[in-house]
């Protein structure tokens, strides 16, 4: 094969692998080797994203386009320009990369060949994090923000944290947990639900959905898609 390159920014430092041979290209195990003991990391919140793939900001100019089409269709309402002109501006504010959903884990890499897979030649950007303290809150809020974690808490417990807009569903909060998992938690049942937010998770506020429009049902799982992809500073 011809020479590959593997790029990995861990953090604020770039490590460079040249590969002339397939059994030359990296596994997760040998990127996280130089970092995995210089700090006590939280491996459920670090993520893996590969920089030279477009696919994230491209689902961002979807949503974007979305919302000012429903902007359009909804200009006399006034509760629901507040809620698009807010996710419009969240959405465009966000620092996005395209993830790879796999967990990284120095230890399961080592140990189990399933959890250590080979690098694809191209660029990547590696962020490790220690445990968060906090959860960011996103979607049809007063404001966005960061809350305290709260260790054995259930996320509905949050709900009194989270200043929610008319447009919202009020019976709807999703978490995207930092491993890209998607759990949906019905508020009015929360109580039965035992689901819990893992330390850096994210708590989406979604759009209300309306009758006979199936655009919002849409819109808030293009929006959690895109969730994933954020890199979170």
């Amino acid at each position: 094969m011809a020479q590959a390159e593997v790029k990995v920014q861990i953090n604020q430092q770039l490590y460079i692998y040249a590969a002339e041979q397939q059994s030359q290209i990296p596994r997760l195990a040998d990127v996280l080797a130089p970092v995995a003991l210089t700090d006590n990391w939280y491996w459920p919140a670090s993520a893996l994203f590969k920089t030279d793939d477009n696919s994230a900001q491209l689902l961002q100019q979807k949503i974007l386009q979305q919302l000012s089409q429903l902007q359009h269709d909804y200009a006399t309402d006034a509760d629901v320009q507040q809620a698009l002109n807010s996710m419009t501006a969240q959405i465009q504010a966000w620092s996005l990369a395209t993830r790879v959903l796999i967990p990284i884990d120095y230890d399961f890499a080592r140990a189990k060949p399933s959890q250590n897979p080979r690098f694809i030649p191209g660029s990547y950007l590696l962020q490790l994090y220690k445990r968060p303290s906090q959860l960011s809150v996103f979607g049809l809020v007063q404001q966005p923000s960061r809350i305290s974690y709260k260790n054995a808490t259930k996320v509905g417990d949050y709900i009194s944290d989270i200043s929610r807009l008319a447009a919202a569903d009020k019976g709807t909060l999703y978490v995207v947990q930092p491993d890209g998992r998607i759990i949906k938690v019905t508020l009015g049942a929360w109580q039965q639900q035992k689901i819990e937010a893992m330390p850096g998770a994210q708590l989406f506020v979604p759009f209300k959905p309306a009758m006979f429009s199936a655009k919002w049902q849409q819109l808030n799982q293009d929006i959690l898609a895109l969730a994933r992809h954020r890199v979170l500073l």
